[in-house]
């Protein structure tokens, strides 16, 4: 890492994204407490989660905020909140919003970093890559911002696990993958992917681990309190039914919605893993045809990058999630940098039009009627599909080259 930051310090462009980003969050920040808005309303969820583990109460099923904040992650995760109930509320949620900031910022770095470093895939120009990543990022993230949610937290551990099976520390990304999964259970479909890479052991640590991280509060709540909060877990995570009504910018609930209800059929639990077998055998071809080729770090980027981005078009989750296409983008934009100028006008294009729904999807800027149809009319997952053909499609085409 020390060589990383050095990077950044020898950048005048990283110091002033850093810079720039900095001073605009902070100035969201003291807007949204000027303004009186519930800002990293989440993270009040997390906090008094804690706050009544410690007390040996029940916080599964109960508002935690006054209004739909219900904790949703395992027993244990509550202790990883911990350490913020020992400073006063006020001051705790601050520290969490830029640390929320910090690890945004410092993470798109990295990955373009991690791509030129290890890759020597270098950017014909750092700022407009920084700029376009974003701009096609700003309004997952804003939400993320506001709300106090994980998401960013969890992208960065899932890729950190990807990077630690590439230096062959398998048990360590396998600890790690068993924590995030407690955090996020349905996130096992990543698993689907280290299977096809033939990394068994990997996936059977991780669920060891996972396992491990279920009983083990064992140690402070005894056993039957454990198993009571166990118990509440999965009654309110795995109810209601995330996978079918509630899903409109899944590929399913997109067939669902735009192709079935007109005819005036439903799906069902069979369409759901349809899709599912599906996406896992386009990977599996993918890999393949990645084998063809000398294998690389830079291939295997772009397959975990694939995987990542397709998460939220393969379960229910909020328009936030949609941030999971992170390092797709700067996969995208870093390779557009490289082809002809006329190729990249007609690539622009297309870009912008997935822009639309994408990004400009805030009922401030097309009103609440676009907004519901770009975000429950799934627009908005079909926009994050286009991005994951657009990366793979470009990878074939320009992105090739540093994979032999």
């Amino acid at each position: 890492m020390r060589l990383f930051f050095k990077w950044i310090y020898q950048s005048p462009i990283a110091m002033r994204y850093i810079m720039i980003s900095s001073l605009l969050c902070m100035g969201y920040f003291i807007l949204q407490k000027m303004h009186h808005r519930s800002g990293v309303a989440n993270f009040e969820v997390y906090y008094k989660a804690s706050e009544m583990l410690m007390d040996g109460q029940d916080f599964y099923g109960v508002s935690l905020d006054g209004g739909e904040g219900y904790y949703k992650y395992a027993p244990i995760c509550t202790v990883a909140f911990i350490p913020f109930t020992f400073i006063p509320y006020g001051f705790a949620d601050a520290v969490y919003y830029f640390l929320v900031l910090a690890s945004f910022i410092v993470f798109t770095l990295f990955i373009i970093y991690w791509l030129e470093i290890t890759l020597g895939v270098i950017p014909k120009s750092l700022g407009w890559l920084i700029l376009l990543v974003n701009l096609f990022l700003v309004d997952h993230f804003e939400r993320e911002l506001h709300l106090g949610n994980l998401n960013v937290f969890l992208h960065i551990g899932f890729f950190s696990v990807f990077v630690l099976l590439q230096k062959g520390r398998n048990v360590t990304a396998s600890i790690l993958n068993g924590v995030l999964l407690l955090f996020q259970p349905w996130y096992a479909l990543i698993s689907i992917y280290f299977l096809i890479k033939g990394k068994i052991k990997h996936v059977l640590l991780s669920i060891l681990f996972f396992a491990v991280g279920l009983i083990l509060p064992i140690v402070f709540l005894g056993v039957e309190k454990n198993t009571e909060l166990l118990q509440a877990w999965m009654d309110f995570y795995f109810h209601p039914n995330y996978l079918l009504a509630d899903s409109p910018n899944t590929l399913y609930g997109i067939y669902n919605m735009w192709v079935l209800s007109p005819m005036g059929f439903h799906s069902s639990w069979s369409l759901v893993i349809s899709f599912q077998v599906l996406v896992a055998l386009a990977i599996f071809v993918i890999d393949r045809w990645n084998k063809r080729f000398n294998r690389s770090p830079w291939s295997e980027f772009f397959e975990i990058s694939v995987v990542l981005a397709l998460i939220p078009n393969l379960i229910h989750t909020d328009t936030e999630h949609f941030m999971w296409s992170w390092p797709l983008l700067v996969m995208i934009f870093l390779l557009l940098q490289q082809i002809t100028t006329s190729a990249r006008i007609w690539w622009s294009i297309l870009m912008t039009l997935i822009f639309i729904p994408f990004v400009v999807n805030s009922p401030d800027i097309v009103g609440r009627k676009w907004m519901l149809i770009f975000d429950e009319g799934g627009f908005l997952g079909f926009a994050n599909f286009l991005i994951v053909i657009t990366g793979i499609v470009l990878f074939y085409m320009v992105g090739k080259k540093y994979a032999t």
